[in-house]
């Protein structure tokens, strides 16, 4: 199957659709940090970050991955770039719209990823997951990150915790 997707850096056009599409995936899984709230970010203040990743210095990022106009998924690497000791390693942010789960769309997001982040001159990618998120350990898993902890009732949904593993690679 070929992924018909481009796959482009964001601009300030793009951040109404940014949070419509971060509205829409907050209604289609439990596996994030927010639920059908959405992630309360307003239009204003995606605009303010994605000016901020246009920065001349920042190796944070963002990528959309469009299919004609539909944001089909995102890519987030966020870096402490305010703190050099921290600088080295990105943390990972990593969604996909519902209907195209298990499509190979997640290889695709995490290669092009993989490849900016190397281009920028990172060494190191850290996220967290659910331990029962098994399709994203499974694609982690694929990708070379290992297990490098567990954080026991890192969420709490519908009144009941969730333990996440904390998961990194080198680059």
């Amino acid at each position: 199957m070929s992924i018909d997707i481009k796959v482009v850096f964001p601009n300030v056009y793009d951040a109404a659709k940014i949070v419509n599409y971060m509205e829409q995936i907050g209604k289609e899984s439990d596996f994030l940090s927010f639920g059908e709230e959405g992630p309360q970010m307003t239009l204003s203040k995606e605009i303010g970050y994605i000016q901020h990743l246009q920065e001349e210095n920042t190796k944070s990022f963002m990528l959309l991955f469009k299919k004609g106009e539909e944001i089909v998924g995102i890519t987030t690497i966020s870096i402490r770039e305010d703190r050099p000791r921290m600088s080295h390693f990105g943390i990972l942010g990593i969604s996909i719209l519902k209907k195209y789960w298990g499509l190979g769309y997640g290889n695709f997001l995490m290669e092009e990823t993989l490849k900016i982040s190397k281009e920028r001159g990172i060494k190191k990618i850290n996220l967290e997951v659910r331990t029962d998120n098994e399709r994203a350990i499974k694609l982690y898993n694929k990708y070379n990150f290992e297990i490098e902890g567990k954080i026991i009732k890192n969420t709490f949904i519908n009144n009941e915790y969730f333990d996440c593993y904390m998961m990194g690679r080198e680059i």
